[in-house]
Formats: structure tokens, sequence, C-alpha cells
């Protein structure tokens, strides 16, 4: 008798055990995937405005006029528009370090309108111009690039326009400054 009540118990105490580990583990699971589901929501809106972003760079940085000291950048210069961080997300669906490349672009799109500006007030048009597509190539290429891996990290197919590719814009301004950069420095040897 005393057997059948310590097997009895026994089996008990591991139905316990047991029902509790599949109650933890269904909460879990059902965590993990509401949380990848906004991860994917958020991959999808951060995409949408970071390719309209990099878009906006494109355009405007093929518009290279020449402006006097003084001039406000905004009425000679086609600069793109701002970075629209989506506030319908959750952040935290995320990596802390991916949130932060993406939160950061506001900041970083000021500071390159910022130097703009201050250069405009104190040289040429052309300086201005140089700064404007240093930063903004250098500030759109990193947003594809944070654009490409949330498309590769959440399987989220890219959604390219047939005949523009901005990123190739990008990078054929972007070779033309070096190629500009490494000519300089031969001239000045």
């Amino acid at each position: 008798m005393i057997e059948g009540g310590t097997s009895e118990g026994l089996f008990a105490l591991l139905g316990a055990i047991v029902g509790g580990a599949l109650t933890v583990s269904g909460d879990w699971i059902r965590n993990w995937n509401d949380r990848k589901i906004r991860a994917q929501y958020l991959a999808i809106r951060c995409i949408i405005a970071l390719d309209a972003f990099v878009g906006n760079c494109a355009s405007a940085l093929t518009n290279n006029p020449e402006a006097p000291p003084g001039t406000n950048p905004d009425d000679v210069f086609d600069m793109p528009d701002r970075f629209q961080i989506p506030d319908d997300v959750d952040w935290t669906s995320i990596s802390h370090s991916l949130s932060h490349r993406i939160l950061s672009i506001p900041q970083r799109d000021s500071a390159a309108r910022e130097a703009v500006r201050f250069i405009l007030g104190v040289a040429d048009g052309y300086a201005a111009c140089e700064s404007r597509n240093d930063d903004f190539i250098k500030l759109s290429l990193d947003s594809a690039a944070i654009a490409a891996e949330l498309r590769r990290l959440y399987r989220i197919r890219n959604s390219e326009i047939k005949g523009w590719n901005p990123v190739k814009i990008l990078n054929d301004l972007k070779n033309a400054r070096l190629k500009d950069d490494e000519k300089i420095a031969e001239a000045a040897e």
C-alpha cells in the first residue's frame, strides 16, 4: 500500500510539472510569435520609409546648382525630404543595434542639413553642394543598407521600380566623387 501511494504521488507530481511546463512553454511560444509579427510589421514600415528616403536623396543629389554665399539652401538645392520614422511600431521587437541605426537617421539628417546651412553662410554654393552630396550620399547608402538588412532578416521581397535604381545612382555619385578626390590629390602632388 505504501508503494502504491508513493507511485501515485510521484505520477501526480510528474503530471503537475509537465502541465506547468506546457503552460509556460505555450505562453513563451505565443509571446515569441507576437514579437515576431511586431518585428515584421516594423520591418515593413521601416523599409517603406527607408526606400522613400533613399529615392528622395538620389533625386535631390542629381541637382547641383551654384549659389552665392548666404543663400538659404532650401531655396537653391533640392534637399531630400526628411526621413519619417514610423511611430506605430514596437521598437523593442528588433535588436537594439538595429533600432539605434534606424532611430539615429533623423539626427544625422539634421546634422547634414545644418552643415549645408553653415557652409552656405560662409562659403559659396559649390562648397555647400559638395557637403550636401557627401553627407547625403553616405546617409542614404547607410539607409539602403539598413533596408537591405531588414529585408534579409525578415524575408521581405525587394519591390523595385523598373528603370529606377536609386542605390545605383548613389553609388555612381559616390564613385564619381572618389575619382574627383583622386584627381585633386594627384594635381596637388
